[in-house]
C-alpha cells in the first residue's frame, strides 16, 4: 500500500510539474519577436521616435544612456538631465541651460536606469533629452 501510494504521489507531482512546464512554455512562446536599438536626441527639445516604421511590440525594456561632446558614456543620476520618454508630446524641459520643468511630459529615465513600457507600436514611443547626444538602448518584445 505503501508503494503504491508513493508512485501515486510521484506520478501526481510529475503530471503537475508537466503542466507547471507546459503552462510556462507557452507564456514564454507568446514572445517571439525581439528588437533591439539604440535612440539618441541630436537636438534637445526635438522628440525622437523610437521607428519611423511600423513594429508591433507588446513590451520595451529601455536603459538610458549619457554621452559627453567626444561620444564616450557619463554616468549621470541629476534628476534635471534625465531622458524622457513617452508619445510624441514627450518634453524633457528645453536645453540644459534653460530648463523649464513644467513643461516636461512623459516618463523619466536616468542613466543606468531600467523601465519597462508595454506598447503597441515602436513608432508610437518618442525620446527627449536636454542633452546632445543622450539616448536610450531598447529591446522589444512581441508576438
Amino acid at each position: 500500500m505503501k508503494t503504491l501510494l508513493t508512485v501515486v504521489t510521484v506520478v501526481t507531482i510529475v503530471l503537475v510539474l508537466g503542466m507547471y512546464l507546459s503552462i510556462e512554455a507557452a507564456v514564454e512562446s507568446k514572445m517571439t519577436k525581439i528588437n533591439t536599438g539604440n535612440v539618441v536626441c541630436v537636438t534637445p527639445g526635438t522628440p525622437v521616435q523610437f521607428s519611423t516604421s511600423s513594429v508591433p511590440t507588446n513590451q520595451v525594456f529601455i536603459t538610458g544612456f549619457f554621452r559627453t561632446y567626444n561620444g564616450l558614456h557619463a554616468v549621470s543620476h541629476d534628476v534635471d538631465k534625465g531622458l524622457f520618454v513617452g508619445d510624441s508630446t514627450v518634453c524633457a524641459g528645453g536645453i540644459e541651460d534653460k530648463l523649464t520643468l513644467s513643461t516636461r511630459k512623459g516618463v523619466l529615465v536616468i542613466s543606468t536606469d531600467s523601465i519597462m513600457l508595454p506598447a503597441g507600436d515602436l513608432n508610437m514611443l518618442y525620446l527627449d533629452s536636454v542633452n546632445t547626444y543622450d539616448g536610450v538602448a531598447y529591446v522589444s518584445f512581441a508576438n
